[in-house]
């Protein structure tokens, strides 16, 4: 059985990665590179730390993509649909959420 603070690492990291992913897809909107390696770098940090905290637990690299992914799959099918207003409150809550993971990693 996973530690607590190993299951709450990983919750964190996998919902950092989950928004990441939605934020990084903004990459494609833009031609700006240096924005684009920003948002590519947010992501891959995201999951780094996502798989860390996963293998804490004992779960695979694979395991913990499926969950991300599974996740993920949940947002492009609620988002399609959505409403202009709810896409970008979803994207301020995503980047507020990335941020906050971010600033907590840098308090470690």
């Amino acid at each position: 059985m996973p530690e607590p603070d190993h299951q709450v690492a990983f919750e964190e990291a996998k919902e950092a990665t989950r928004r990441a992913v939605f934020l990084n897809t903004a990459r494609h909107m833009t031609s700006d590179e240096t924005y684009k390696q920003n948002l590519a770098r947010l992501f891959q940090i995201c999951r780094s730390k996502a798989i860390s905290a996963g293998a804490a637990m004992g779960l695979s690299e694979r395991q913990i993509d499926e969950a991300i992914s599974a996740l993920c799959d949940d947002d492009y099918a609620r988002l399609k649909n959505a409403s202009h207003k709810e896409f970008v409150e979803f994207a301020k809550d995503s980047h507020e959420i990335v941020q906050k993971f971010l600033a907590k990693l840098d308090r470690i």
